[in-house]
């Protein structure tokens, strides 16, 4: 029987992370995606009990580099297409994320897990459990603080010089909110931190750092519940950051982000890192 559309594909490599502590059921025909994934998920350990998300990549061969895909979006189905041969289709409602790629594609990994991987797993997330949160965030003893700017106001920069004295790293410039959590629940992507050209000024132990894998020496978790809030520079609210949903799901944002404002949020300029780290310390001590 003819299988125009690829419906019976053979996926026959299939594995399992975590991405954000949610379930993700990987199938694939291409070893260069399952190397991919574990690039940006290996090591995230479980920590919900929802329904499984599953994402199927199916790689041809050969192909061209692609442009980066444009991002588009009605009602329950997103897509990131680059051409007719790249892109990726998901639909939150059904837990469902399918990628088509060519084997060119799948080879350029950190291409590929960026622009249809990860896309299409933190669209599905941020539709069903999370808020996502242009943010920062470290804490001290197991309180939360969270840290909010625009890009190049410091998030970074300051977190890890946290981390360098004892604070847990959670996470660089995206954080997300649990909303059906207890609390003020917060998750990260602890294994990885992305430093601007200049780092290695403030930091010379980063001069020989060749990839975004954060320091063995630092302490680092998935999750913690968030105490504090703190604002590295005036900008666009954290509501406003966020793309344009479907309305309940800009509700569940909003009301996710509005548990912030009862943190007692605080402005904060850095002009000196230790400073700036004892000023966060003394909010959660």
């Amino acid at each position: 029987m003819a299988d125009p559309f690829q419906r019976e594909a053979q996926l026959q490599l299939q594995s399992t992370y975590y991405p954000l502590g949610f379930e993700l059921h990987l199938k694939t025909n291409s070893e260069d995606i399952v190397k991919a994934a574990e690039e940006i998920w290996g090591g995230a350990v479980r920590l919900f009990d929802e329904t499984p998300i599953e994402l199927r990549v199916i790689v041809n061969p050969g192909g061209a580099m692609p442009t980066p895909p444009l991002y588009r979006a009605q009602a329950h189905l997103m897509s990131a297409i680059s051409d007719a041969e790249n892109f990726v289709i998901c639909d939150y409602t059904r837990n469902l994320a399918v990628c088509r790629v060519s084997e060119n594609v799948a080879k350029n990994r950190p291409f590929v897990a960026f622009y249809y991987l990860k896309a299409a797993v933190n669209y599905t997330l941020a539709q069903l459990y999370l808020t996502p949160v242009h943010a920062a965030c470290v804490a001290w003893n197991g309180r939360g603080v969270l840290l909010c700017g625009d890009s190049g106001a410091g998030k970074t920069t300051l977190a890890y010089a946290c981390a360098r004295k004892g604070w847990t790293y959670i996470s660089d410039n995206e954080s997300w909110l649990v909303r059906a959590a207890e609390g003020n629940l917060l998750v990260g992507d602890p294994r990885r931190i992305r430093f601007r050209p200049d780092a290695p000024t403030l930091f010379p132990e980063l001069e020989i750092k060749e990839n975004e894998r954060v320091p063995e020496n630092i302490q680092t978790a998935d999750s913690c519940q968030l105490a504090r809030v703190v604002y590295l520079s005036n900008g666009q609210s954290l509501f406003e950051q966020i793309p344009l949903y479907e309305d309940h799901v800009r509700n569940a944002h909003r009301k996710s982000l509005d548990k912030l404002e009862k943190l007692n949020p605080l402005a904060l300029r850095i002009r000196d890192l230790d400073e700036a780290e004892r000023t966060l310390r003394g909010l959660v001590e």
